[in-house]
């Protein structure tokens, strides 16, 4: 069953995070998530990233709000995003990434 974020999108059941925790320099320059998929179907979905302490435009570039389309016999897609890094000092950010419908 899927369940609706606040902008009204509903998360994908069929995928997932390869990984569901990531810590990165902000130096590195993009963040790579590695998405899986739970079935043997086509699947389309978007990728959100909802602010958390690290603010889109200043910390990280949001992804393009566009559908992504994996194969039946695609099992994994890698979505990267742009990670900005300043001189300030910083504690450490976060923000989340959701998988929307």
């Amino acid at each position: 069953m899927s369940s609706a974020n606040k902008e009204g999108f509903n998360q994908n059941d069929k995928i997932g995070f390869k990984c569901l925790h990531y810590v990165i320099s902000e130096s590195c320059g993009k963040l790579e998530v590695k998405i899986s998929k739970k079935v043997k179907e086509s699947v389309a979905f978007m990728v959100k990233c909802i602010d958390g302490t690290a603010k889109a435009d200043k910390k990280y570039k949001q992804p393009p709000s566009e559908i992504i389309n994996m194969g039946a016999n695609q099992q994994e897609h890698v979505v990267s995003i742009e990670i900005i890094d300043d001189e300030d000092y910083n504690e450490d950010l976060d923000f989340t990434i959701e998988l929307v419908d």
